[in-house]
């Protein structure tokens, strides 16, 4: 079996009243060059298997003006190619209302349009897509009512970088929990502070306020060299598919050590790389050269006897989260909650 996941996943958005040449733009340059790119892929086997989050506004927006786009995108969802991930209707929501009904509301009118565009219901979603500068506590919870009434598996990807202080230090049998609030946690409700930040490469389970919830990492140095076909800044390096391909399997492979000795039982690394879609060809303004490095990576991956895609959720149905061994939580270890 493959020694690590690769899990791609590509935000699509535009905001409400994006400029109409600037749509034109994205849409000739980067949206119709990759539903043209996956309908080229050739991929007998169904190896090639990736995320898409498409924003509220321009799945709205494509309605009514760019319907061939979301008949093409559906296309790829019934092949199996594409998953989609769930979201709020309006991506500025969260800045004008904090009710949970509205929450739900919200939650509830993005089931109702990917029903419509992809034929896909919020209890099929394959995780959540939540603007991260939005994030709260309070959202974090209502989310998660919504999500318990809707049916659909609370899979949040987050940047580590943000949201998780690595305990690297940290005794395999040491309970924090224990430590610092004198509380006995022998479920480990939150299993990511037990493991270093180069660990948090798998699906892990947080709480708040009793919801359980499950986060996928986001590190940004797998976020950024995706695509980096020329220097950003000036003398930083390019990055080409077979060298990006090693990166991913160096820290897969480390990752997949820590991993290890933490939770006392092997467990394929997930390497999650998260990004914008408009990356692809609008950006660079190249989709042909983007199209080719694309190509490239997928080919690579879809050969290589240690690496393989995946998707949010087929990695957690299939591999649970991973949580740190101790005697106590033992019988739950290869538990997979789907509620």
């Amino acid at each position: 079996s493959p020694e690590f996941h690769i899990a791609l996943c590509l935000h699509f958005h535009q905001p409400h009243f994006q400029l109409r040449t600037v749509r034109d733009q994205v849409f000739a340059n980067c949206y119709y060059p990759m539903m043209e790119m996956l309908e080229g892929v050739d991929d007998p086997k169904g190896d090639l298997k990736l995320n898409f989050h498409v924003s509220g506004p321009l799945i709205n927006y494509s309605f009514r003006n760019e319907r061939s786009f979301l008949d093409r995108m559906k296309g790829q969802v019934e092949r199996g190619v594409v998953k989609i991930v769930g979201g709020l209707i309006d991506e500025s929501f969260p800045q004008l209302s904090s009710r949970i009904d509205d929450t739900y509301f919200q939650m509830v009118r993005y089931g109702i349009a990917t029903q419509q565009a992809f034929g896909v219901q919020p209890q099929d979603w394959d995780g959540f897509h939540i603007v991260e500068r939005e994030l709260g506590e309070v959202l974090l919870y209502q989310m998660g009512m919504a999500m318990e009434d809707l049916g659909t598996v609370p899979i949040y990807y987050l940047d580590v970088e943000t949201f998780y202080t690595s305990y690297s230090t940290a005794a395999a049998d040491e309970n924090l929990s224990l430590k610092h609030f004198g509380v006995v946690d022998p479920a480990q409700n939150s299993t990511l502070p037990y493991f270093p930040a180069e660990a948090m490469h798998a699906v892990y389970r947080d709480e708040i306020i009793g919801k359980p919830f499950f986060v996928a990492p986001i590190h940004s140095e797998l976020r950024y060299f995706l695509l980096k076909r020329k220097p950003i800044f000036g003398p930083d390096p390019i990055c080409t598919p077979k060298q990006y391909l090693e990166m991913i399997r160096n820290k897969a492979h480390a990752a997949g050590e820590l991993i290890t000795k933490k939770a006392n039982r092997e467990f394929p690394p997930l390497m999650f790389i998260f990004n914008d879609a408009e990356l692809f060809g609008q950006w660079s303004n190249d989709p042909v050269g983007d199209r080719a490095w694309m190509e490239e990576f997928f080919t690579l991956v879809m050969s290589d006897s240690e690496a393989s895609f995946t998707t949010l959720r087929e990695y957690y149905e299939r591999y649970g989260y991973c949580l740190l061994y101790t005697s106590d939580a033992a019988d739950e270890e290869d538990s997979v909650d789907l509620g």
